[in-house]
C-alpha cells in the first residue's frame, strides 16, 4: 500500500498545485459569499450574519480550518503511516467535506475514505478495524467533554442553566458507553469460542463485533503509544 500511495512529485508541480489550490479556495469562498448575499430564501442567514462582527467570523473560520487539520492529524497515523502527508491530507479533507455534505453523521466521510483506501490496496479487514479506531479516537475528547461539563453543570461546579435532562443524563450516557466499548474485545473472544453461530444475520453481527474489537484494541494501542498527533488531533477536532 505504501508503494501505491507514495508518488514523488517535482518541486515545480508542487508549486503549481499550491497556486491551483489557493485559487480554488478563493473561488469557493467567493461563491459561498455570493450565495449568502444574493440567493433568495437565505434571509435568515443574512440577518444573523448582519449582527456578527467580522472578527468573530474570521475566528469561526479559523477554528473550522484547525478542526479539519486536526482530523487529518489523526487520520495520518491511523490509516497512512509512512506515506506522504499530502496523500493523508487529500483523503482526510475529502472525508471532512463528505461528512459536511452527506447527512450521515460522519459515516459518509468514513465510507468515502474506505473506498479510496480500498482502491489503493488496503485490505478490507484493516480498513474496518482502523475505521473503528479512528472513530473512537476522534470521539474520545467529545465524550470526555460531555461527561466533564455535564457533571460540572449538574453539580454546580460551572455556572449556567443546569436541567438534569441536558446535563446529568448526557454525562451518564457518555460514561456508560465507555465500558460497553471496552467489553467488545472480550465479546469477540467469546464469539471465537462459541459454536452456536448459525445464520447469515448472526454471522454478519459476529463479523461486525470482531471488527469493532480489533478497532478498540488498535485505538488503545494508539493511545498507549503517546503519539502527540493522536492526542492533539483528537482534542483539536
Amino acid at each position: 500500500m505504501v508503494d501505491a500511495l507514495s508518488v514523488s512529485e517535482p518541486i515545480g508541480a508542487k508549486r503549481r498545485r499550491l497556486r491551483t489550490g489557493t485559487m480554488r479556495l478563493a473561488i469557493v469562498v467567493a461563491v459561498v459569499a455570493f450565495t449568502i448575499v444574493l440567493l433568495p430564501g437565505l434571509g435568515g442567514v443574512r440577518h444573523r450574519l448582519a449582527h456578527v462582527g467580522p472578527g468573530w467570523l474570521v475566528l469561526a473560520v479559523a477554528f473550522e480550518v484547525l478542526s479539519s487539520l486536526s482530523y487529518v492529524a489523526v487520520f495520518h497515523p491511523v490509516f497512512c503511516p509512512g506515506i506522504p502527508w499530502r496523500i493523508s491530507y487529500r483523503i482526510g479533507m475529502s472525508e471532512v467535506g463528505a461528512s459536511a455534505l452527506l447527512p450521515a453523521a460522519g459515516a459518509g466521510g468514513l465510507a468515502l475514505g474506505a473506498w479510496v483506501l480500498s482502491s489503493r490496496g488496503m485490505p478490507p479487514e484493516r480498513i474496518a478495524a482502523r475505521s473503528v479506531a479512528f472513530f473512537l479516537l476522534t470521539s474520545a475528547a467529545i465524550v470526555a467533554a460531555l461527561a466533564l461539563f455535564g457533571f460540572g453543570l449538574a453539580l454546580g461546579v460551572f455556572d449556567g442553566s443546569a436541567p438534569l435532562g441536558l446535563t446529568l443524563l448526557p454525562a451518564l450516557v457518555a460514561l456508560s458507553v465507555v465500558p460497553i466499548v471496552l467489553l467488545l474485545p472480550r465479546a469477540a473472544r467469546w464469539l471465537d469460542r462459541a459454536s452456536l453461530l448459525q445464520g447469515r444475520f448472526v454471522a454478519l453481527a459476529a463479523h461486525a463485533i470482531r471488527a469493532g474489537a480489533r478497532g478498540v484494541l488498535d485505538s488503545l494501542a494508539f493511545l498507549r503509544s503517546g503519539d502527540p498527533l493522536v492526542y492533539l488531533g483528537s482534542l483539536g477536532y
